[in-house]
């Protein structure tokens, strides 16, 4: 398959602005083969109690030779059109011994509902478009091609606004009860989450699996073993008697490590 690329609006009104290139330069398309999968990019939202966006967690597919390598970008916004430009990937100063993927994060600040022109450009070499569909519960994208790049989810649920979600690190031995007890704790302040099934960024719901495991963390704690927790937090909840009722819990338990957290992304 060859891909004919063009620049993008953005791009282009770059161009003009500086006056750097003539436009009848700009009018032969670009013909190159396929490209090989170079970066992943996934969707999450930051989460804050004023300042919630979404963001692209991009890393490099390959492991580099450093653990604390990064990537760079540029993000551009014009109306209802977004670039994102992937440019390269960058060595650390002080490298981190041993091998690891590089990484970057990309703020897409607040975005308003609707459908927005959606390009991520590689390495000032081809560029992929698409459409970023934004409403009141999700982020879609809808991507034309996808050279040099694999978006791992193209759908994000919005964090609910009453959830309460974590986990537990424990025994396996320990965690039936342990999920009951803390479950039995939470019943005062909500309820287990009754979420549709979908990626939500931190953790995925999966409902049609059986047993009572339906929720699966993106990035699970380094540990043996953990249980996920993820409740739907009653309205106007008091905030200061779930924290107080989690130290509990953590005292009573010396030996799990806990932590939740809520829709802000506060840490309890």
């Amino acid at each position: 398959m060859k891909i004919f690329l063009h620049l993008s609006p953005l791009f282009v009104l770059a161009i003009l602005c500086l006056g750097s290139c003539k436009l009848e330069e700009l009018k032969q398309p670009i013909i190159i083969t396929d490209l090989e999968p170079e970066f992943y990019i996934d969707l999450q939202e930051y989460l804050h109690p004023t300042n919630r966006q979404l963001r692209f967690k991009i890393r490099t597919i390959k492991d580099q030779e450093c653990l604390n390598g990064s990537i760079e970008t540029d993000y551009y916004t014009l109306g209802r059109e977004i670039e994102l430009s992937i440019n390269r990937i960058l060595p650390p100063a002080d490298c981190k011994g041993g091998t690891a993927p590089a990484k970057s994060e990309v703020y897409a600040t607040q975005l308003t509902n609707g459908t927005y022109k959606f390009n991520v450009a590689l390495r000032n070499t081809v560029v992929n478009n698409g459409q970023l569909t934004v409403s009141d519960d999700n982020y879609t994208i809808k991507m034309e091609t996808q050279e040099g790049i694999i978006f791992l989810h193209n759908n994000l649920q919005k964090m609910p606004a009453d959830a309460f979600w974590g986990y537990v690190v424990c025994k396996e031995t320990e965690w039936e009860a342990l999920n009951a007890e803390l479950t039995d704790r939470l019943t005062g302040f909500g309820a287990p989450a009754d979420y549709r099934s979908g990626y939500y960024g931190y953790f995925e719901i999966n409902n049609n699996t059986p047993g009572n495991r339906k929720v699966f963390l993106t990035e699970p704690p380094a540990a043996d073993f953990h249980f996920p927790l993820l409740f739907q937090l009653k309205e106007n909840v008091d905030e200061n008697r779930l924290k107080s009722m989690l130290q509990e819990f953590r005292a009573a338990h010396p030996d799990i490590t806990l932590e939740g957290r809520n829709s802000d992304g506060r840490i309890f």
